[in-house]
């Protein structure tokens, strides 16, 4: 059982609700320490790695709004070579899982240079242990770049996943969901935009053996979101977007 207190770090780079979500958290948790503007996704973890006093802390994303029963407690034993993840809301689509969700990380795990896959999370522990509670909402789509952008990130990393392991039912249900669903929210066509595309880069990088480490230079993604962002009308909801995986 744990019940230390761990380091809380809110982590934003270039979301634009990022301040309004920051005063939100320190409001409950004045304690809680930002790093803003870092870029590269690794080398921003890093450095909150050396930033840190306790063994394990937290990592809130800028466009994530905890929720008001969300108390940054950990009553369960914790272990070194594990990342734990809370569940968090996607208001587009409604899933639920570990897509901007609230990381606990191991210092240890961070603090020396590594060679770590595109998803920093999934691939810096030798253990990625999802926690079965809804912590907060990850608030990605207060504009249509930022939507196509968690879109489209999100979506390459599942259909880089599902290639892996084409057998895992969650990964294909969850990129099929982000394909077809969310249309009538706020900024969902652009959601819907960035998924298609997203998912169409991956499957390109596929097959021509290439990785897919550009979805975390937010430069590059920029300059993809105004090269595409004409196809808007284009966008298809038909579940065949899934075949060939």
């Amino acid at each position: 059982m744990s019940l230390l207190t761990h380091d809380i770090f809110f982590l934003s780079y270039r979301e634009s609700n990022a301040e309004e979500n920051w005063q939100r958290l320190i409001q409950r948790f004045p304690r809680a320490k930002r790093l803003h503007g870092v870029r590269g996704v690794l080398r921003a973890h890093q450095m909150l790695a050396t930033l840190a006093e306790s063994e394990f802390f937290f990592i809130v994303d800028g466009d994530n709004q905890i929720h008001d029963d969300f108390s940054f407690q950990t009553p369960f034993e914790l272990y070194t070579d594990s990342l734990y993840v809370w569940r968090a809301q996607n208001p587009v689509n409604d899933l639920v899982y570990g897509f901007g969700g609230i990381k606990l990380y191991n210092k240890a795990l961070l603090a020396q240079p590594t060679k770590v896959g595109t998803d920093v999370a999934t691939t810096i522990a030798p253990k990625y242990l999802p926690v079965p509670i809804i912590a907060s909402t990850t608030a990605f789509h207060v504009s249509p770049q930022e939507s196509w952008r968690g879109a489209f990130r999100e979506c390459a990393k599942l259909t880089m996943q599902l290639f892996k392991k084409p057998g895992d039912i969650d990964t294909r249900e969850r990129l099929a969901v982000w394909l077809t669903k969310g249309q009538d929210r706020l900024h969902g066509s652009w959601c819907l935009l960035g998924a298609k595309q997203g998912h169409e880069f991956a499957k390109k990088s596929i097959s021509e053996v290439k990785t897919i480490d550009e979805i975390n230079d937010f430069y590059w993604l920029e300059t993809e979101f105004v090269k595409n962002n004409q196809m808007l009308s284009e966008i298809s909801t038909d579940s065949s977007l899934l075949s060939g995986l």
